[in-house]
């Protein structure tokens, strides 16, 4: 379904014509057509590398604090959920660059 919907943001004009005149039905996931799916991947893309850029620490300097034994058992708990934020962030963006390069982007 987010595949559906970034797809729908990313719609060029003609694309939305061609839309319109295929009866194209955003809801079925399938894709537009190999632009239009481009276009979605790299926004997508771009939009998972701003959210992993947002943090203010990455997750190597993560991973250094969790070795710290000075931490509180609740900032301990914090930063393993923050870890694991990070690397799905990291799984996705992995994902979705394996798709672009099957879709010849």
């Amino acid at each position: 379904q987010l595949l559906a919907a970034v797809r729908c943001c990313v719609l060029s004009p003609d694309d939305l014509k061609q839309a319109e005149a295929e009866g194209w039905n955003p809801s079925h996931c399938k894709p537009l057509n190999p632009d239009n799916e481009a276009t979605m991947l790299s926004a997508l893309e771009q939009l998972l590398h701003a959210m992993l850029q947002a943090y203010p620490t990455t997750l190597e300097e993560d991973e250094d604090m969790m070795q710290d034994s000075n931490e509180s058992i609740g900032t301990l708990l914090a930063l393993r959920f923050r870890m694991g934020q990070k690397r799905m962030l990291q799984r996705t963006i992995a994902t979705i660059q394996r798709m672009a390069g099957a879709n010849g982007g």
